[in-house]
C-alpha cells in the first residue's frame, strides 16, 4: 500500500495472478475465513477490484474486497440538480463517467478484531488516496456511507509540501553553485512531494453522507 498502514502488519494489495496460484485461498482458510470471502475477492479482480489483505509475518490476519461501480453519488447525495441546463448539464454528464470504490466485503480474525478501526482508516486512507490522485473516482462507500472530497481544491498543506520541494532545490544549486541544476531538481522534487501530499493535504476536506438507499453491508466473520 503507497498511504494506508497499521502498526505490526504490512499490508498487501493481493493480485490475480496471486490468488490464481491458489496462495491467496490457502491464506484465507488458514485463517478460517469463510468461503464466500475467496469467492468475492475473485470476482472482484476480476472487474478491475481491488482486495487488501493484512499480514502478521506470513498468517493473514483480516482481508478487505474493493469493488468499483459507476459514480453519480456526488450530484444526488450532496443535493446537486442533475437536470441542469448549458454547462451544468455538461459538468453531470462529466459526473455520470466517474466511479465510486466500495468496500464491500470484510473478514478480520479474532487477533485484530479489536482494532478493526485502525484497519479501517489504512485501507479507507489508501482509497481516498487513490481517489486524489485519479479524477476518474467521485468517492468511496463503506458502512453506510458516501465518503467524497468536500471540494475539489487541495488544501494549504498541498502547497507547503511543494514550495519544501522547490526550496530544497534551490538551496541545493546555492550551495554547489550550479542554480540551473538546482532549479530542476528543485521542480522534481515539488511535483514529487506535492502528489505525495494530495491525499493529505485533503485530509480535512473529506465529507461523509449518509446512503440513501438501503445498501449490504460489507460482513467478516472473525474466528
Amino acid at each position: 500500500m503507497l498511504f494506508g498502514s497499521i502498526k505490526g502488519y504490512d499490508i498487501k494489495e493481493i493480485s490475480m495472478k496471486r490468488v490464481e496460484k491458489g496462495t491467496f485461498k490457502n491464506d484465507l482458510e488458514a485463517a478460517g475465513a469463510p468461503v464466500n470471502t475467496y469467492n468475492r475477492a475473485h470476482e472482484a479482480l476480476a472487474n478491475k477490484g481491488s482486495v487488501y489483505a493484512f499480514y502478521n509475518k506470513k498468517n493473514l490476519a483480516a482481508c478487505y474486497v474493493v469493488t468499483r461501480e459507476p459514480g453519480n453519488r456526488g450530484t444526488n447525495n450532496r443535493g446537486t440538480n442533475n437536470r441542469g441546463t448549458g454547462n451544468r448539464g455538461t459538468e453531470d454528464n462529466k459526473t455520470k463517467k466517474k466511479e465510486n470504490l466500495r468496500i464491500t466485503h470484510t473478514f478480520l480474525t479474532q487477533e485484530i478484531q479489536e482494532r478493526k478501526n485502525e484497519c479501517d482508516e489504512a485501507v479507507l486512507t489508501e482509497l481516498k488516496g487513490e481517489v486524489a490522485l485519479s479524477d476518474k473516482y467521485e468517492g468511496i462507500i463503506y458502512d453506510g456511507k458516501f465518503i467524497h472530497p468536500a471540494d475539489t481544491e487541495h488544501g494549504p498543506l498541498y502547497l507547503i509540501w511543494a514550495m519544501a520541494g522547490w526550496s530544497f532545490g534551490v538551496v541545493y544549486g546555492l550551495l554547489f553553485d550550479d542554480l540551473a541544476l538546482g532549479m530542476c531538481i528543485g521542480f522534481s522534487l515539488g511535483v514529487i512531494f506535492a502528489v505525495m501530499g494530495m491525499p493529505f493535504s485533503k485530509k480535512s476536506a473529506w465529507a461523509e453522507d449518509p446512503l440513501e438507499e438501503p445498501l449490504e453491508e460489507a460482513t467478516g466473520d472473525a474466528t
